[in-house]
């Protein structure tokens, strides 16, 4: 009998030590994260996929950019202001529709990524006349600057526009 109460106390006490050693902090760091719009938790932060910002991926990255905006440019020694407007494009969730760019009219398509802005190579036409754009341009702030490359009739000039986020 005394045999039999040394070995329940032996696997009592083993029993108590394994369960005094175990990691009572094993919580999974995700468990309640619920990242959006694809977004993936590692660790008990969100990551998102393109196009989205913010801490459980609930913003798309170009809504910073819509909106309507008052622009001075400057290109080569020319300095010009006009308005033109960026809203969504239903393409993908990384692209923006720019209206007036330029202040030439037409529409270009841009893509977004993160606080950037890349308009790549395309057309406008206006009285008659091709105008090639390609640049790329970042946001802080509300206000939007853009370098960028316009080529008509085999010349090109390049600009910067400090563009400014109309409330």
């Amino acid at each position: 009998m005394k045999a039999l109460s040394k070995i329940v106390l032996m696997n009592f006490t083993f029993v108590a030590l394994a369960l005094l050693s175990c990691n009572k902090d094993n919580t999974d760091p995700c468990e309640n994260v619920v990242c959006q719009n694809g977004g993936t938790c590692t660790e008990g932060t969100c990551y998102c996929t393109a196009g989205y910002e913010g801490a459980s991926c609930e913003t798309e990255q170009r809504n910073k950019f819509i909106g309507s905006y008052s622009t001075t440019q400057l290109c080569d020694t020319i300095q010009d202001h006009y308005f033109f407007t960026i809203t969504s494009s239903g393409t993908s969730v990384s692209n923006v529709v720019v209206g007036n760019f330029g202040g030439i009219g037409g529409v270009l398509l841009a893509s977004i990524n993160g606080s950037e802005m890349t308009i790549p190579s395309q057309t406008i036409s206006s009285a008659g006349v091709s105008y090639l754009f390609n640049g790329s341009g970042q946001i802080a702030d509300q206000v939007l600057t853009i370098h960028y490359a316009i080529t008509a009739d085999s010349t090109t000039t390049y600009c910067d526009a400090t563009c400014t986020l109309n409330e």
